[in-house]
């Protein structure tokens, strides 16, 4: 799994506490150090850790050894003993390292007592970008995504072991990662770019992403590059909780405590369906990208949840969604609401899976089980979002039945 022959690598994994069938956390190791056998994450317990490492034994000008990819790739030609390699202008950039935390991952659940439907991925700065290229690159494996101050895309940006790696940011070279359905390969570009990957992956069962931006962050930064972010996953109906404060990099002047931040990872599954939120009429509001612009804190879906009792049948789909309290550093925060409209798309949908030209028919029922709502649609094809949903603190089952289709269309 790399460009220059022969070449072991190191992984690390860590048993926390104990459980019939354990969840794997996948957390990455910083660029240019090696998988260290501690616990990685502490936020989590009772699962198993795999920690995966960026070292390449790339020899420096100045003798010493030692350098990255970014958790993602580098070219096919690119060799991984020297900093002295040409720039490609040509040949595919290979997704070398990301193949081989996946291949990880699947030794793991060969010899391991291992949850297959609950793997998570993990990372802060740059270490959360692995988290989601992994996510991005294998949406289906992986159940959720949780990360800190990340990098939503990465490019050369005039360093030479990048350039080296991935060619200058005008070239557009292939990867060997394929537009999902179909046989065309992506742009190093494209997959490098998370808010692009998003749109490619819109139509597969991706994970949930749950993650918090600093407005103060001088690192990483904030910018309109954040708001496109947001833009991406909503706009692609992707589910999950993305939030935003006064955070610097390191998470100083921070607002939400960490507990306020970290998604109850363990309820999400890679074979359990789940309700997207999209459009939130509550939503704070995150700015153009200046740091001045907006709420000084706030979330996108924070307001939002679901009950798990999830009904998926071949005919018939409902779930509970309402809305919660929101927190900002262990108090409520000032701004409570009652009521609020949100579309909804149905995600990661196990048996309710209706053919294209079905009659669809749902209704919105409060926690009265008066209908307040109700509508129907022929369905498509493809993912099934309901617009403009009411939604009450007191709660509101989401009903929805596919309508046999008649016989000479059978």
């Amino acid at each position: 799994m790399n460009s220059t022959g022969s070449y072991g690598f190191n992984f690390s994994l860590v048993k926390k506490g104990s459980a019939e069938s354990y969840p794997l956390f996948i957390h990455y190791d910083g660029p240019s150090l090696a998988a260290r056998a501690n616990g990685g994450k502490s936020d989590f317990i009772n699962c198993y850790v795999l920690l995966v490492d960026d070292w390449l034994p790339i020899q420096k000008k100045d003798g010493s050894f030692g350098d990255n990819s970014y958790m993602c790739c580098y070219h096919q030609n690119f060799n991984i003993y020297t900093d002295q390699n040409p720039i490609p202008t040509t040949g595919t950039v290979k997704t070398y390292l990301q193949k081989r935390y996946i291949e990880s991952v699947h030794y793991a659940e060969r010899h391991l007592p291992i949850d297959a439907s609950r793997i998570y991925t993990t990372g802060t700065s740059h270490t959360g970008y692995g988290a989601l290229l992994t996510a991005a690159i294998y949406p289906e494996e992986i159940s959720a995504v949780y990360d800190i101050v990340e990098p939503i895309s990465i490019g050369s940006n005039g360093v030479s072991v990048y350039e080296e790696e991935w060619g200058t940011s005008a070239v557009k070279l292939n990867t060997d990662v394929l537009i999902p359905g179909t046989s065309d390969p992506l742009l190093f570009t494209k997959l490098s770019d998370m808010r692009r990957m998003t749109y490619y992956n819109r139509e597969l069962d991706v994970p949930l992403i749950f993650d918090v931006h600093g407005k103060n962050d001088d690192k990483v930064g904030w910018t309109d590059g954040k708001i496109e972010w947001f833009d991406s996953l909503q706009s692609n109906h992707y589910g999950g909780v993305w939030y935003w404060d006064q955070r610097e990099h390191g998470g100083g002047g921070k607002n939400f405590s960490n507990d306020e931040t970290t998604p109850d990872i363990y309820r999400y599954q890679n074979n359990k369906s789940y309700p997207a939120f999209s459009n939130c009429s509550i939503n704070q509001d995150p700015g153009n990208g200046s740091k001045n612009d907006g709420d000084p804190y706030g979330a996108i879906n924070g307001y939002l949840d679901w009950d798990d009792s999830i009904i998926d049948n071949s005919c018939n789909y409902s779930v509970n969604i309402f809305i919660k309290d929101f927190y900002v550093g262990g108090v409520l925060d000032q701004d409570q609401y009652k009521t609020c409209t949100t579309d909804l798309t149905f995600r990661r949908l196990q048996d309710f899976k209706p053919s294209s030209g079905t009659t669809i028919t749902w209704k919105n029922l409060d926690n009265s089980n008066n209908k307040i709502q109700s509508g129907s649609f022929t369905y498509k094809g493809g993912l099934m979002t309901l617009k403009g949903m009411i939604v009450n603190k007191s709660g509101n089952i989401i009903f929805t039945e596919n309508l046999p289709l008649p016989e000479h269309t059978r």
